[in-house]
């Protein structure tokens, strides 16, 4: 009898349901680089009702390199920590870290006696944010804005001019991006 009782516990408690676990968050927003739209969506795992991991998908026009502003897609990994996860009104903050999807361009820059290229496509993607939740629906559905930092690491080709000395380097690009979407 004790172990029907629990299982019926289990079996029956909201904490358990697909919704609360498994979320998707879809949102539109403006990149603050050139003010262009772009969009972003993530599935996440609730392991916690603080705590989620997921991953995404998001394309916004930001610094690709050095010489080029573009349109860039990128997939990643995610971390979301719930602030206040049982009120209506919640905050939450997330770090994604994946790869962005791009052509390099073949263009060379000299400043002072150093000569930079940028050889290989892609990058690497970091994203920072926080963001504030309201929910609308008993299964967690409802808006929600963010501010998220976005960065975009690659490597760089030096050359000095002077001493004929080659280097590579890791350098990095980023802004802010503003953007308010749906939870799921």
């Amino acid at each position: 009898m004790k172990y029907a009782l629990v299982a019926l516990l289990v079996a029956f408690n909201p904490a358990g349901t697909w919704a609360q676990k498994n979320v998707f968050f879809g949102d539109a927003g403006i990149s603050l680089a050139r003010f262009y739209p772009g969009a972003s969506v993530t599935y996440n795992h609730n392991l916690a009702r603080w705590f989620g991991v997921g991953a995404g998908a998001q394309a916004y026009d930001f610094h690709a390199t050095r010489t080029n502003y573009q349109f860039i897609p990128a997939l990643f990994g995610e971390l979301r920590f719930n602030i206040r996860p049982r009120k209506k009104s919640q905050l939450f903050l997330f770090l994604d870290i994946g790869a962005d999807f791009y052509k390099h361009n073949d263009y060379y820059w000299h400043q002072a006696d150093m000569v930079y290229d940028v050889r290989k496509d892609d990058g690497i993607y970091t994203g920072l944010g926080i963001g504030y939740f309201r929910r609308k629906t008993k299964r967690g559905w409802g808006p929600y804005v963010s501010l998220k930092f976005i960065s975009n690491s690659y490597n760089v080709d030096e050359y000095n001019i002077v001493s004929s000395k080659q280097n590579i380097a890791v350098w990095a690009d980023a802004t802010f991006v503003f953007s308010a979407g749906f939870k799921f």
